[in-house]
């Protein structure tokens, strides 16, 4: 399946990973973890393509991938 047009807001992202939301910004600083699209309606959401790519790319271990898997 396709993730190309799927989102993920950074609430679910966070429960996903099982990480702060002060790791989010950490990473997206110093690990170049992709950086969230312009608010919607308060929210801040990624692009799930963006971020299987950053864990492919192996920014960071597998086992910083929690829950998360935008494939399944």
């Amino acid at each position: 399946m396709s993730t190309a047009n799927k989102y993920i807001s950074r609430k679910a992202l966070l429960e996903e990973l099982g990480i702060s939301r002060q790791t989010l910004n950490r990473w997206i600083k110093t690990r170049g973890f992709p950086k969230p699209l312009q608010k919607s309606h308060g929210v801040a959401i990624f692009k799930t393509a963006e971020i299987d790519l950053w864990f492919d790319d192996g920014s960071t271990t597998e086992n910083n991938r929690g829950r998360y898997d935008s494939r399944a």
